[in-house]
């Protein structure tokens, strides 16, 4: 923690723990189907997380360092090279967001329209809104389409956020990311509320 304040301390310490949490809930979740190899397993599933640690704290001092840095979703990267490479900043990443929330994912199938899929949601922990139902249905892009992205997964617990306009794709992050970027959207969420998301972001009509 040399060299960082007092509030970047905090906040990394609130990412480790995350992170932490992540970890303890994987072993819970697998642990019925794994005594054989319980502790081997353990040892990898722990010890990815730890290693993907480095590039979470690395990314959560960029971005909460520096509010105009690029988003940790980098935005949709086929959208931007649309749009003539133009990109996001984090508090725009935020501002543009529809929904951002964490939990599991119940259920995947195609929805009535191609390319789009409906994903049921288990919420663990609403960010925006700060409120919601416990379980939502998402009419999405799929990810297949682009290929840009990992496809939707039964069983996935996962950090979303579900962009504005429904012609772009939802950023998802898992484990050791979704606690680093959690941290950096909610630390960015007051003043993402005072920042207007740019009309190439925004919702198009229909």
């Amino acid at each position: 923690m040399t060299g960082l304040t007092d509030s970047e301390e905090s906040r990394l310490r609130r990412a480790l723990t995350l992170i932490g949490e992540e970890a303890g809930r994987v072993d819970l979740v697998a642990e019925p189907v794994r005594r054989r190899a319980s502790q081997r397993r353990r040892g990898i599933t722990v010890g990815a997380l730890v290693a993907a640690v480095a590039a979470g704290i690395g990314l959560l001092t960029l971005t909460l360092g520096d509010p105009n840095s690029a988003s940790p979703g980098g935005g949709d990267r086929a959208a931007a090279d649309a749009e003539g490479g133009q990109g996001q900043t984090l508090l725009e990443w935020v501002a543009c967001g529809r929904t951002i929330a964490v939990g599991d994912v119940m259920a995947v199938k195609p929805s009535g329209q191609g390319g789009r899929l409906t994903v049921t949601f288990a919420v663990q922990d609403w960010i925006k809104p700060s409120q919601g139902e416990r379980e939502i249905e998402l009419d999405v892009v799929d990810p297949a389409v682009s290929r840009v992205r990992e496809p939707w997964r039964v069983g996935q617990h996962l950090l979303i956020v579900v962009p504005q306009r429904r012609d772009l794709e939802t950023d998802t992050f898992g484990g050791a990311e979704l606690a680093a970027n959690q941290v950096s959207i909610e630390e960015a969420l007051p003043t993402a509320a005072q920042t207007r998301c740019p009309a190439v972001w925004r919702s198009e009509a229909g």
